[in-house]
C-alpha cells in the first residue's frame, strides 16, 4: 500500500466534474465554518447539535489556514484520522466523491453531506431559503448581544481591578456570583435562537411529518439542558453567597 505522503499527485486521474454540482446553486453557501454547521443543522436536525458540534471541532483541527475549508491533503489526512487505511489512489477518489462542487477543497457542508448520507439537492433548495436567513438573523443578533455584553463586562472588571482592600474584595465576589449567571445568560440566548430556527423550519416544512418529530426533539433536549444550566448556576451563586459571607465575617473580626 501506498501512503498518501509518498504517491505522486500527477500520476491521478484528473477529477472530473459531477453532474450533481451542476444543478446546485452554491454561491450562497456560508464560507465560516461554524455557519455551515449551522446551515447543515437547520437542514438536517434530526443530525442534533451536539453530533454536528464534535464532527465540526473535529473538521477544524484539520482546517490549518482556518479558511472553513479542506485541501484534498487535509481532506485525505482527515479520512486516515478516521479510520480510512487506504491506498493514495483510493483516499484522492473518495475525497473527489465528497468534493461535490469538484474545487480540489472540501468544505464541510461537503463533509457532513457525506459522513451523514444527506442530500446536497436538498440541502440547498430554494424553497427553505427565506426561512434560513431568517435562522441566520436571529443566531447573528443572539451573537451580536452576547459579543456587546462581554465587551461591557470586560470594561467593568478593568475598572474594579483597581480597587483594593474590601472594596476590591466586594467585588471579587459579586463577580463570582455573577459569573454563574453569565452562563445562564449565554444559554438563554443560544435557546432563543434555536427557538428561532425551529419556528423557521416549521414554516417551511409545515407539511412534513418527519420535521414535526425532530422539532419535539429539539425542544425536549433545549428545555432538558436549559434546567440543568439553571439548576448548576443557582448551585455556584449559593456557594459564590456562602464565600463572600464568610470574607464579610472575617472582614468585621479583624477590624
Amino acid at each position: 500500500r501506498q501512503s498518501s505522503t509518498m504517491a505522486a499527485a500527477e500520476d491521478v486521474a484528473p477529477i472530473q466534474p459531477s453532474t450533481e454540482a451542476s444543478r446546485v446553486d452554491c454561491s450562497n453557501d456560508p464560507t465560516e465554518l461554524t455557519d455551515q454547521m449551522e446551515m447543515f443543522l437547520f437542514k438536517f436536525p434530526d443530525v442534533g447539535r451536539e453530533n454536528i458540534t464534535t464532527l465540526m471541532e473535529q473538521f477544524r483541527e484539520f482546517d490549518l489556514e482556518g479558511t472553513g475549508d479542506l485541501t484534498e491533503d487535509q481532506a485525505m489526512r482527515l479520512l486516515e484520522h478516521r479510520g480510512e487505511t487506504k491506498t493514495f489512489r483510493e483516499l484522492r477518489a473518495m475525497v473527489a466523491d465528497i468534493d461535490i462542487d469538484q474545487n480540489r477543497r472540501v468544505n464541510f457542508l461537503e463533509w457532513a453531506t457525506c459522513i451523514y448520507q444527506k442530500d446536497w439537492v436538498v440541502l440547498h433548495d430554494l424553497s427553505t431559503t427565506a426561512a434560513y436567513e431568517e435562522a441566520k438573523r436571529a443566531i447573528a443578533e443572539a451573537k451580536r448581544q452576547e459579543e456587546a455584553e462581554a465587551a461591557r463586562r470586560a470594561a467593568e472588571l478593568e475598572a474594579e481591578a483597581k480597587l483594593t482592600g474590601v472594596a476590591g474584595m466586594a467585588a471579587f465576589f459579586k463577580r463570582q456570583a455573577e459569573a454563574t449567571q453569565d452562563d445562564t445568560m449565554t444559554n438563554e440566548q443560544r435557546i432563543k435562537a434555536d427557538a428561532a430556527r425551529r419556528r423557521a423550519l416549521r414554516e417551511a416544512k409545515e407539511n412534513d411529518p418527519t420535521a414535526a418529530i425532530a422539532k419535539q426533539k429539539a425542544e425536549a433536549e433545549a428545555e432538558a439542558k436549559h434546567k440543568a444550566d439553571a439548576e448548576a448556576a443557582e448551585r455556584a451563586r449559593k456557594r459564590a453567597e456562602f464565600k463572600a459571607k464568610q470574607m464579610a465575617m472575617f472582614e468585621r473580626n479583624n477590624s
